[in-house]
């Protein structure tokens, strides 16, 4: 099976991350910050390192450097966190269900409206100037996406953060895909940044990153800590406070294990690689009988959406996995983005390589392609 999901997450991992879990597993089991024995201690040391690589990627601090389930996990502890009544959200029309379920149903219980600008096919000005009509000092939230996981456009997220500066909002981006693929500084880019470990920084699954810059909302998970453990009060503390319970060290020790790749091939090392895919495909594409939705590369996640003519996205993506390979079909928890580009309910198949893929498999990939889209249906 050639793969060609890595939006959805990275496989195959590095050979270290996989052993890196393992040695997780065998050597540090004490529970970090729980005990003061030496194992306790040993893991405690190697969950900081972690921490220390994660805030150099992002210029932050280690100790804004917290620990979640997935990007998801993060996204909800900031929007529920920071979320105030008798106020306004502001969001991209192309947001993920990651920011979309919490926001919806968040107006849904209390008097809080939501706001979407349209960015799709907007320039960076517009898509600037759009926002800045929409934040207002009612404005207790901005949200916005680095990167659509369906068509890959980037979003100009500095220059929104400037925005949201002058008012005082705080501004909070979702990098899920972009996290090791696209350079990020929570200093420049946000107050907030929240990204998966399994997906662009090749940690395994389950392992989430929320990264603070000087906004620290509200946190939802109160419990044990391992500090101020004589208060009911939780401590008010970073990263303390958004960690209750025991965190997964095998899966966050894999996930330094990750980065430590991504440091050693380089981060434009490996977009340009996976940019270079995708520009190969839609060369061979173009001219093939199927609709392709994103064709500029200039500012982009490497993505390349399409569709057969004749067939559903659901089916194409099954007829792709039978020929062996794997692309996602469907509207990929982010209906925002599909219905701004004309494709729901059908929703297209995303191509999405990694470091891992090369031209060979992409070449052999289109020849199938055209081989399904050339047939009678």
């Amino acid at each position: 099976m050639i793969y060609f999901d890595n939006a959805a997450t990275s496989y195959p991992k590095p050979d270290n991350v996989p052993q890196s879990v393992l040695k997780a597993n065998l050597f540090y089991g004490g529970n970090p910050g729980r005990s003061g024995h030496k194992l306790s201690l040993l893991t405690s040391e190697k969950i900081f390192s972690v921490r220390e690589q994660i805030a150099k990627l992002f210029n932050a601090s280690p100790e804004n450097v917290v620990f979640t389930n997935n990007c998801t996990h993060a996204l909800n502890t900031v929007i529920h966190g920071l979320c105030e009544n008798n106020k306004t959200i502001v969001t991209s029309n192309l947001e993920h269900n990651s920011v979309s379920r919490p926001i919806y149903n968040i107006t849904r219980r209390e008097n809080v409206k939501w706001l979407q600008v349209d960015v799709h096919n907007k320039s960076d000005e517009e898509i600037v100037l759009e926002f800045e009509k929409k934040i207002d000092a009612n404005c207790c939230l901005v949200v916005c996406v680095h990167a659509s996981n369906v068509t890959g456009q980037i979003l100009p997220v500095e220059k929104i953060y400037n925005v949201c500066r002058k008012m005082g909002v705080a501004f909070v981006i979702d990098a899920a895909q972009t996290a090791g693929v696209v350079p990020i500084d929570i200093k420049k880019h946000a107050n907030i940044i929240c990204a998966a470990g399994h997906k662009g920084l090749y940690g395994p699954m389950g392992t989430g990153i929320l990264i603070l810059n000087d906004i620290m909302p509200r946190s939802l998970t109160q419990g044990g800590t391992g500090s101020s453990s004589i208060l009911l009060e939780p401590p008010l503390l970073s990263p303390d406070s958004y960690e209750a319970g025991t965190v997964n060290t095998p899966g966050i020790i894999g996930l330094g294990a990750g980065i430590k790749f991504i440091d050693c091939i380089g981060i434009d090392k490996i977009r340009r690689h996976e940019l270079k895919l995708c520009k190969l495909a839609l060369s061979e594409l173009k001219n093939a009988d199927v609709f392709i939705y994103n064709s500029d590369y200039s500012n982009s996640a490497p993505i390349l959406l399409f569709n057969f003519k004749n067939i559903s996205s659901s089916k194409g993506s099954k007829i792709l996995s039978d020929e062996g390979f794997a692309l996602r079909g469907g509207v990929h928890c982010a209906p925002l983005a599909h219905e701004n580009i004309g494709t729901l309910p059908k929703g297209a198949i995303r191509f999405s390589p990694s470091i891992f893929n090369n031209e060979k498999q992409t070449l052999e990939f289109c020849r199938t392609v055209k081989k399904i889209a050339s047939k009678k249906n």
